[in-house]
């Protein structure tokens, strides 16, 4: 019994010395994984502003577009559909929030159909800020499901103010998470700037779009890294580490059961365990068969006590194999990452450089530790980044630069350095991390983007210029100038002398489908103007086509123009997309032309009419006259009463001559002899002009007889003419009564002459009226009775 109680006395202190090396051992792997765990959360964070600092780069490109600057949406669909970062799609918005343009939809299902969106605070503070703007988790299902946004403002040739924005879906930022190779019963995620979760490397559509653990949310808002004890969503016990992207404000989270924890313990305890059992009862049967062997007993105790010793030295060395195994994992990582990767002591003393420096520097490694990596820097960025690192050193606050670093190659090119402090539980910095990115293509596509906005604001510049003269020529030209757009089917510009010539205001035109336009063409011309619209596609550059046709004026009336057309723009296969056109009204023109039209068959009209009066009058006064000399004179004088009444009808342009100025033109010897011979009463009436003829060779006959055998052949004679109207509308009356005074005494004629047939056949029937002549001693009384049109009375 002493021999066991000896025996269990040296085992179970061997035991306790064991399991404390397996506890220190297990605590020290733990710490070791937090801190890496730590680091890994920064990476992703890296990882993730990288992503954002392509998606800007790929922004600033796309803002920069000349098909943006001319709001060409087609073509700038087009073009953002082809370099779109593959599985992300483009969006333009404009100043109130409102969609112009999206890749996810096809061009003519959507893709530019204007859209209301609830982005307008997120494009107003990307507007305002001028630069990269990135947004929390955006959950639109009827678009791909939830996604993440980075937006930059910018500006069209026009001075209209638009975002461009890059739309990133969450599976692409899960596919980063699963790049980062973390063992599998390791869980990662990133959260947005509220801490909802935008990518999950496990379950990520159960828990996208969900709101972090307090206990996270807490932490982020107390630090930008750290790690923290706490349960998962899951209700799993956990560690999580995590860490804050400085450029996008997203988040990093890993976490790590306590059971992955638990597992190392139970593994390193193990072997402890079984040794402490086989001791146990090793010692049982030592005790059972050395009860008379004691020496030999004592001995295999010793023995055992060694053998012990060695399995406990194997398991130490097992943890520090697992330790190393571990630290190449982490290298392997490093190795892996496309940056340059590097660590400091708490003083800034550099004790770590991934492969990747190596590489990129040239250098063996191990031979840039300390301070020495300074002397890699360009020698303009050397003083600069020493003062910034310095500066971060002596504050704890991250570090971040952009300089230069020379190459094996004897080259420079452009980096962005960061580095992050980890800290313990009482915030003292225990090491530092930083990554170098390569952003030298980033910096010279960057400043070729500069001298390309110049060059683009130059040119801009020299178009602006020649748009003011082409409007100004535009403005100050008598005739329409328009600009119809075939590629589009619509109407380009047309100039303000649409409204002087149509009515219309530009306005109301302008931009407008060719087809609509089309309508107000006349009837009777739209297919001539169709058959000229095919000719003009098909000219020569220089070459001018022209057509007279009508158009529709606001007030619905049609005016005629001159169009004269041309080719404006090709298109890269020769096709003609936009044509040129003036117009030039021509109403007054046609108006001329159809009034000589009118003229002229009015005139071939008013001839063959002359003549035939002139025929009749040769035909009557041959009949009534005697003799050759007698027909000459008579002929003559009704002659010359004929063309007296035609100067009247051509002075008042054939509308028709006033009853009065007949009668003065035959009467006008007798009217101004002082004696008062004639006198004319009544109004001044208008005979129509078909009328005109025959009521002037009537007076003139009147006369004529007065002269020769009436009133006027001796001095003291009268003639009295009245004229009289019933003032009926619309066709009044008009009664002209001639009576004879004073005369020799009158007898009744034996024959019928000229005057006598002129007044009682050819005048009656060709007035339509009324005519008496009534053959009194005391003087001849004529009375002529006819019908006026409503028109002719003035």
């Amino acid at each position: 019994m002493r021999l066991l109680i000896l025996v269990v006395g040296i085992a179970v202190p061997l035991l306790a010395l064991a399991l404390g090396a397996v506890w220190q051992t297990t605590a020290s792997e733990r710490r070791r994984m937090e801190g890496r765990l730590v680091d890994q959360a920064r990476a992703i964070a890296g990882a993730v502003d990288v992503e954002m600092d392509r998606a800007g780069l790929y922004l600033r490109a796309l803002a920069s577009s000349p098909s943006l600057a001319a709001e060409d949406w087609r073509a700038l669909h087009g073009q953002a559909l082809q370099s779109a970062p593959r599985g992300t799609f483009v969006a333009v918005l404009d100043g109130e929030g409102r969609r112009l343009l999206n890749t996810f939809f096809p061009l003519d299902g959507g893709g530019l159909t204007p859209v209301e969106t609830s982005a307008a605070p997120t494009v107003r503070k990307a507007l305002e800020s001028g630069e990269v703007v990135f947004s929390g988790i955006v959950d639109r299902t009827a678009m791909g499901g939830p996604a993440v946004v980075a937006m930059l403002g910018g500006d069209t040739a026009s001075g209209r103010r638009v975002a461009v924005m890059l739309v990133m879906p969450s599976q692409l930022l899960s596919g980063l998470l699963g790049q980062q190779n973390l063992p599998s019963d390791w869980l990662s995620a990133v959260l947005d700037q509220n801490d909802i979760v935008i990518a999950r490397s496990r379950d990520p559509d159960r828990f996208v779009g969900t709101t972090a653990v307090a206990p996270v949310r807490q932490a982020l808002a107390a630090r930008s890294s750290g790690l923290i004890h706490t349960r998962t969503v899951e209700n799993l016990t956990a560690t999580l580490a995590f860490a804050r992207a400085p450029i996008s404000g997203y988040a990093a989270v890993i976490a790590v059961p306590e059971v992955v924890f638990g597992r190392v313990f139970f593994s390193a305890l193990r072997p402890v365990a079984l040794i402490g059992g086989l001791l146990v009862l090793a010692a049982l049967v030592i005790a059972m068969l050395a009860s008379r062997r004691i020496l030999s007993a004592v001995r295999r105790g010793y023995a055992e006590e060694k053998s012990l010793r060695e399995e406990v030295a194997r398991s130490l060395r097992i943890r520090d194999a697992e330790l190393k195994e571990s630290e190449r994992r982490f290298q392997t990582i490093a190795d892996a990452m496309p940056q340059l990767v590097w660590s400091t002591l708490p003083d800034g003393y550099h004790d770590y450089f991934n492969e990747r420096w190596y590489e990129f520097t040239g250098t063996a490694p191990g031979s840039t530790m300390g301070g020495i990596w300074n002397d890699l820097l360009h020698p303009d960025d050397q003083e600069r980044a020493a003062k910034r690192w310095a500066q971060s050193l002596e504050t704890g606050e991250p570090y971040e630069i952009e300089y230069r670093f020379k190459s094996a190659d004897g080259g420079y090119r452009w980096f962005i350095g960061r580095a992050v402090p980890m800290r313990d539980a009482t915030g003292r910095i225990e090491r530092w991390f930083g990554t170098c990115t390569d952003i030298h293509d980033k910096k010279l596509v960057e400043e070729a983007l500069v001298s390309t906005q110049r060059q683009l604001k130059a040119r801009v510049a020299e178009l602006a210029q020649e748009k003011a003269r082409l409007e100004r020529l535009m403005l100050s030209a008598p005739n329409l100038i328009y600009i119809n757009d075939l590629q589009r089917r619509r109407n380009a510009y047309v100039n303000p002398q649409i409204f002087e010539s149509l009515g219309y205001g530009p306005s109301e035109l302008m931009g407008r489908p060719l087809k609509t336009l089309g309508a107000f063409v006349h009837p009777d011309d739209r297919r001539r103007v169709a058959e000229f619209a095919s000719q003009v596609r098909r000219i020569a550059d220089g070459e001018v086509r022209e057509i007279e046709y009508r158009i529709r004026h606001t007030d619905g009336s049609y005016r005629w123009f001159l169009v004269r057309e041309t080719p404006f723009q090709r298109d890269p296969v020769g096709k003609v997309i936009q044509v040129l056109g003036t117009a030039l009204d021509i109403g007054s023109r046609k108006q001329a032309e159809e009034r000589q039209q009118m003229l002229i068959r009015e005139l071939h009209h008013r001839v063959k009419n002359i003549l035939a009066t002139v025929q009749a009058i040769a035909s009557a006064t041959g009949r009534s006259s005697t003799s050759f000399s007698a027909f000459r004179e008579r002929f003559s004088d009704r002659l010359v009463s004929l063309g007296r009444t035609h100067s009247l009808l051509t002075r008042e342009a054939w509308a028709g001559a006033g009853i009065r100025d007949i009668l003065e033109s035959e009467l006008s010897p007798y009217l101004q002899d002082g004696e008062s011979r004639v006198v004319i009463d009544g109004p001044a009436l208008v005979v129509p002009r078909d009328m005109t003829v025959p009521i002037g060779m009537a007076i003139h006959e009147l006369t004529t007889n007065a002269v020769k055998y009436g009133a006027l052949s001796v001095p003291e004679g009268r003639v009295h003419v009245t004229i009289a109207s019933d003032g009926a509308v619309p066709e009044p009356r008009m009664t002209l009564e001639w009576r004879e005074s004073g005369g020799p005494p009158v007898k009744v004629p034996e024959r019928s002459g000229f005057g006598s047939l002129l007044l009682n056949r050819l005048l009656a029937s060709q007035l339509g009226g009324e005519v008496a002549i009534d053959y009194r001693p005391d003087g001849v009384v004529a009375r002529i009775d006819v019908v006026l049109r409503k028109d002719d009375v003035r």
